[in-house]
């Protein structure tokens, strides 16, 4: 897979190019009442439309066809709707399906090898998503965003049942479609400290600030402490107001995250490196972050 990540301040991080541009959500932030849409089964769906978007220059199958990551410089001009493009285009990405009434907390996982890799999640208007990433593989998980509100015994249950124990608990009753990221850490694992591990939320913000902050922070204490001191990168995002924001947002990167992974990032001149280059980048919607080794 393809990846991009937050480079805050390890050595072996650099951030993107500075060409990226903040996301929408950093300034047109909501009110957590400003809005009546709340993401859960019923509600969120992902990026099924079919609209004409902004491409590339270059022909999609093409940059597909690469075994390497486009730039952070050769894709600025249409970040807002790269994300949206992979999925359209790249029939072999592994899509998070977390659109289900039966669990509020969905994960899939892949192993970094010869092939490139892309993954994704759709349909974030509340939810909170996570990626964690490594030099050896992924970890992705979508959390309903009921039990991040509180505000009533429904929520409160949901919010015990299906996200804290679930996150506890290997055999948690509502986790049957959730693999704790902790027993992916161990030796040899693809989330070993010793492969270079990293941490990104997406969560909704509102007036500047994320919405359900101290949920979001227990969350990731609860990933388990074999994350002690890995950086943790959080992202605010926009939600959408209503349902054309909403059924804008399908066709944009807004909502979505994605992880990609190359082992031969080609040089400027799209020839291979010597020695070969491997590559991961993480999308939060048009906001991109990188790591090579």
């Amino acid at each position: 897979m393809k990846l991009s990540f937050l480079l805050l301040s390890l050595p072996w991080l650099s951030h993107a190019s500075p060409l990226q541009r903040r996301a929408t959500s950093a300034t047109s932030a909501i009110s957590p009442s400003s809005t009546g849409w709340i993401c859960d089964a019923t509600k969120c769906s992902g990026s099924s439309c079919s609209a004409n978007v902004k491409r590339d220059d270059r022909p999609l199958a093409k940059i597909l066809a690469e075994r390497h990551l486009d730039s952070p410089k050769d894709i600025d001009s249409q970040s807002k709707y790269f994300i949206y493009d992979m999925i359209q285009e790249d029939k072999t990405a592994q899509k998070l399906d977390w659109e289900t009434v039966q669990v509020d907390a969905v994960s899939i996982d892949g192993k970094f090898g010869s092939k490139d890799e892309r993954a994704y999640v759709a349909g974030l208007t509340g939810c909170t998503g996570i990626i964690i990433v490594s030099e050896k593989g992924f970890w992705m998980t979508h959390l309903m965003e009921p039990g991040f509100m509180g505000g009533g015994a429904v929520n409160e249950e949901r919010w015990q049942q299906r996200i804290l124990d679930v996150l506890q608990q290997d055999n948690a009753p509502l986790g049957s479609r959730f693999k704790r990221p902790s027993n992916l850490a161990g030796p040899g694992g693809i989330l070993n400290a010793a492969a270079k591990v990293r941490i990104f939320v997406s969560t909704p913000e509102g007036n500047g600030q994320l919405l359900y902050k101290e949920r979001v922070d227990k969350v990731v204490e609860l990933l388990g402490n074999v994350f002690s001191g890995v950086e943790v990168t959080k992202r605010g995002y926009k939600k959408p107001d209503n349902d054309k924001e909403f059924e804008e947002f399908e066709k944009l990167s807004n909502g979505k995250m994605m992880v990609e992974y190359s082992p031969d990032q080609l040089d400027e001149m799209y020839e291979s490196r010597n020695p070969k280059k491997a590559i991961w980048r993480v999308w939060l919607e048009d906001e991109m972050y990188e790591h090579t080794w």
